[in-house]
């Protein structure tokens, strides 16, 4: 759950590691899971994949999540 202090200015959007932006059309997103940074690595890993030549290959995605704390982690782990 989002709390009031991670909005942010839309205008720090682009360079903002995380926090919570309001915009017109989609209306309230979260940079921290807006950014991108998962399938920019799921990519990677097909092109190396794709690169090594070899017949076959696995590619492993995993995705999680956890409480400020790290007390509490949750996550879906999948390999093709």
């Amino acid at each position: 759950m989002s709390k009031r202090s991670e909005i942010i200015d839309g205008r720090l959007a682009s360079t903002a590691r995380n926090g919570l932006v309001y915009t017109e059309v989609p209306g309230w997103i979260d940079l921290g899971h807006a950014r991108g940074d998962d399938i920019k690595m799921l990519m990677a890993k097909i092109d190396t994949g794709e690169s090594s030549g070899q017949e076959c290959y696995d590619v492993t995605y995993a995705q999680s999540m956890s409480d400020p704390w790290n007390f509490v982690r949750i996550g879906k782990f999948i390999k093709w």
